[in-house]
């Protein structure tokens, strides 16, 4: 959804980039990441067709699904401390990348080697030597292990779209509980239809105050402070700091 248009839609209503899924092992399966890339280049489709003229950011909450790296992603947590050769576990995959399972219904594994990282001056530096080296699995450190991006984010990325990840949070549900599939679905449906455009206007304005205040050095309760007295901005003033001063918010 957009607090500008709403839904995300083609303009002429008969396009949208949602997926109805009845989840379970004998069902629908369950979203994998791929799923979500699946979904993401969906929504691309939808933005860069519809709304070229807009920088656009998808904003995911922080499931592991969407956090995902690709296979082989760089990782000291796989990584030995000695110099031996080593391979990390990954989920193995068939021709059409979709996941094999064992007799017994768990995933398939297969050793895999990890990816590159790179130099400060932007050199691929390879973390294992060719299988004919001299030297083959002599391991030469590098701290470049940080902000390895995730498969959402290279997907978004290719494609001029930029990825924010939310903090963990929890949804909770008004509708009664229900064990009929129907009425699953049609609470569901009904449920995202009903939140009108003006609320997530208002929503916006409301994070994009507390984003401001947090940027200008407020701690929590100034800003929720400043939030609650401007709630028809989407700013704070200027003299926010001398109000704070002469109401005694600290």
């Amino acid at each position: 959804m957009s607090a500008d248009f709403g839904w995300l839609t083609s303009r002429d209503g008969t396009t949208n980039a949602r997926r109805i899924i009845k989840p379970g092992k004998n069902r629908d399966g369950y979203f994998t990441s791929d799923d979500i890339i699946s979904r993401a280049n969906d929504a691309m489709d939808l933005l860069l067709k519809e709304y070229p003229e807009y920088k656009h950011v998808l904003i995911y909450d922080n499931a592991t699904t969407h956090l995902k790296r690709p296979d082989g992603s760089l990782s000291a947590r796989h990584m030995p401390k000695s110099t031996r050769p080593w391979l990390i576990e990954a989920n193995a995959k068939d021709a059409a990348r979709k996941p094999i399972y064992e007799s017994n219904g768990s995933l398939k594994k297969t050793k895999i080697q990890i990816g590159p990282t790179q130099l400060l001056d932007g050199t691929v530096q390879q973390l294992y030597f060719p299988d004919n080296h001299p030297q083959a699995g002599q391991f030469k450190r590098d701290p470049d292990f940080e902000n390895v991006e995730s498969i959402l984010e290279e997907t978004c990325k290719a494609r001029g779209v930029e990825v924010l990840f939310l903090p963990k949070f929890h949804f909770y549900r008004y509708n009664p509980e229900s064990s009929r599939e129907d009425v699953l679905m049609k609470n569901a449906l009904d449920a995202l239809a009903a939140v009108p455009l003006i609320s997530m206007c208002r929503y916006a304005n409301h994070s994009r105050r507390f984003t401001y205040a947090y940027s200008n050095g407020f701690n929590g309760r100034q800003a929720a402070w400043a939030a609650k007295k401007y709630h028809g901005h989407r700013v704070l003033p200027e003299s926010i700091m001398e109000e704070l001063d002469k109401a005694q918010i600290k």
